[in-house]
Parts: structure tokens; C-alpha cells; sequence
């Protein structure tokens, strides 16, 4: 018997009493981003362009790799750069994991019979999340720490970010 994952609790037929509230949930999500957001989108669409910006883009996409993915600003202080570190890494990875299952599980299975998240490669995949889904809960502890034990000065705690 070869490695694979369990999708929907074995169950073939759930897959649509779970989808179809997850659709209404993103629909309502888009409503609610269109309603909030759209004065400010038509607001920043009367704007004009800033050649300057636009001139060298192989720069700017060095400078958007260093400071989104390599956390250029943070990592000068060890434990808060560390702390955001692991949250980021540990969200990336089990977005890119998810993702790679609902491409076999919706789509290559579905419409096609093929999987290749099986064996070996299941395997891996699932380390991978296994390691960066634990790094993610460390930072997440982290935080927690910094937040509220030791009530790092620069933060401003309060009692309903607890919520958050």
C-alpha cells in the first residue's frame, strides 16, 4: 500500500456540503472587500503614474525579494526578525502544501484520474508541512511570548489584541 492522504474523510460526496459554504463565505469576503475598498481603488485609479518607478525593474524586484521574502528590515533585531521569520515561512509553505492538494484533489484527480502526491513524494510533501506547520507554531509562541511575558516596550499590548 503507498502513501497518500486522506481528502475529505475518505468520503467522496462531502466534497460539495464543504464547498458550497466556502464558496458563499468567499463571495460575502469579495462583497465586503468591493464595499470597504472601492471608493479608495476608483480614488488611487485618478492618480497618475510615477515614471520614475517604473524605470528599472530588474532593482526593484531584488528589493521585493530582499524585504517580503527575506525580511530584510526585521532580521536586524534577532528575536522579533526570527519570531516573524518562522510565522512567515511556516504560512508560506502550508499555503503552497494546501494548494498543491487542492490542485490534485480538485482538478488532476477530478478531471483527469492522476495524482502526484502519492509515495515518496507525499512523503516529502508532507514533512515539509509537518516541519513548517511546527515552525509556524513556535513563532506564533514567539510572539505570544514577546507580547505578553515579557511586554517588549516597543509594542503597544492591550488586552483586546489577545482577540486578534
Amino acid at each position: 500500500m503507498e502513501p497518500t492522504r486522506e481528502i475529505m474523510w475518505n468520503v467522496e460526496w462531502m466534497r460539495w456540503p464543504i464547498y458550497v459554504p466556502a464558496l458563499i463565505a468567499a463571495g460575502i469576503a469579495v462583497w465586503g472587500f468591493w464595499r470597504e475598498y472601492g471608493k479608495r481603488i476608483a480614488l488611487w485609479r485618478i492618480a497618475q503614474p510615477d515614471d520614475e518607478r517604473r524605470t528599472e525593474l530588474g532593482p526593484r524586484i531584488i528589493f521585493t525579494l530582499k524585504y517580503v521574502f527575506g525580511h530584510g528590515r526585521i532580521l536586524g533585531d534577532a528575536y522579533p526578525g526570527a519570531m516573524h521569520f518562522l510565522i512567515f515561512s511556516g504560512m508560506f509553505v502550508l499555503f503552497g502544501v494546501t494548494l498543491a492538494v487542492m490542485l490534485q484533489e480538485d482538478f488532476t484527480h477530478l478531471l483527469f484520474g492522476w495524482e502526484f502526491l502519492d509515495g515518496k513524494t507525499y512523503l516529502l510533501w508532507s514533512l515539509a508541512g509537518d516541519l513548517f506547520g511546527l515552525a509556524l507554531l513556535i513563532g506564533t509562541a514567539m510572539a505570544f511570548v514577546r507580547r505578553y511575558v515579557t511586554r517588549a516596550p516597543r509594542l503597544d499590548s492591550r488586552p483586546v489584541d489577545l482577540w486578534a
